[in-house]
C-alpha cells in the first residue's frame, strides 16, 4: 500500500467484541500524534463525505450483490442490507478523493455488511461471492483489514450484559442469539478468506479483544499502520 493518500483501516468481527472501542482509541491516539484522522462516529467523517453522492452508483456491483443475496434464500422478499455494499464502495472513493486525511478509521464496512446480508443464514460458498469481491477490487477499493478474533462466548456474554436499548442483538432470545453468533462467526471466516484470496497483498491485522486490552490492541494497530 502506498504511503500517499488516506490509509483506510476497517474493522470486522462479531458484535460485542469491542471493535468500536478499539477504533475510537486508535483514532484518538493518532490525533494526539498530529495525524489528520476521520472516524465513523466523528462529525468530521460525515462532513468529509458530502461529495459521496456525486460518485456514480455502480449498478453492476449491485446486480452481483443482489444475485448472491437471492442465492441465499431465493424466495425471501428482500435482503435488508444488500444496497450497503454499494454505499461503502462509494464511501471509500469519497475518502480517497475528498478527505485529505492521513487515516480513516471505520469500525464496520464492506465485510461487516456482506455478513449482515446473510442475516441468520450461512453464506453459501460460491463463485458469485468471488465475483463481488473481484468487482470491488477492480473499482480501486483499498483498505487495511483488522480482523477481530471470533470469540462467540465472549460476544454472547457482553451482549447479554448490555442495558436493553432495543438494539438488534439485545432483543434476541438467548438460545437464538447463540446460534446467530455461531452463524456469523462462520460467515466472517468465509468472507475473510475470500478477501484474502482476491486481495493477496492486503494488509491484515489480527486482534484478540478478549485476551488484550483495547489500548494494547489500538497500539498494535497504530504501530503497523504508521509504518505503511
Amino acid at each position: 500500500m502506498s504511503n500517499k493518500g488516506t490509509i483506510i483501516v476497517e474493522f470486522n468481527g462479531l458484535a460485542g467484541l469491542g471493535k468500536t472501542t478499539v477504533a475510537d482509541i486508535l483514532a484518538d491516539s493518532l490525533r494526539k500524534d498530529g495525524y489528520n484522522v476521520i472516524g465513523k462516529y466523528r462529525h468530521s467523517f460525515w462532513h468529509s463525505l458530502r461529495p459521496l453522492f456525486c460518485i456514480p452508483y455502480n449498478f453492476t456491483l449491485y446486480r452481483k450483490v443482489k444475485r448472491y443475496a437471492d442465492s441465499i434464500k431465493p424466495y425471501r422478499k428482500n435482503r435488508k442490507y444488500t444496497h450497503w455494499t454499494n454505499h461503502y464502495v462509494r464511501m471509500y472513493k469519497s475518502i480517497e478523493k475528498h478527505s485529505n486525511a492521513d487515516f480513516a478509521i471505520i469500525d464496520e464496512a464492506i465485510i461487516q455488511f456482506l455478513v449482515a446480508m446473510g442475516l441468520e443464514d450461512r453464506l453459501p460458498h460460491s463463485d458469485l461471492m468471488n465475483d463481488i469481491v473481484k468487482k470491488i477490487k477492480s473499482m480501486g477499493v483499498s483498505f487495511v483489514r483488522v480482523d477481530c478474533e471470533n470469540h462467540i462466548d465472549a460476544a454472547y456474554e457482553r451482549i447479554k450484559a448490555r442495558p436493553p436499548k432495543g438494539m438488534y442483538y439485545e432483543m434476541w432470545p438467548e438460545d437464538e442469539l447463540c446460534v446467530q453468533l455461531q452463524t456469523e462467526a462462520y460467515n466472517f471466516e468465509y468472507l475473510r478468506q475470500v478477501f484474502s484470496d482476491v486481495y493477496p497483498n492486503q494488509h491484515v491485522i489480527k486482534i484478540d479483544t478478549t485476551s488484550d486490552t483495547p489500548e494494547n490492541n489500538a497500539h498494535l494497530i497504530k504501530e503497523i499502520i504508521t509504518k505503511l
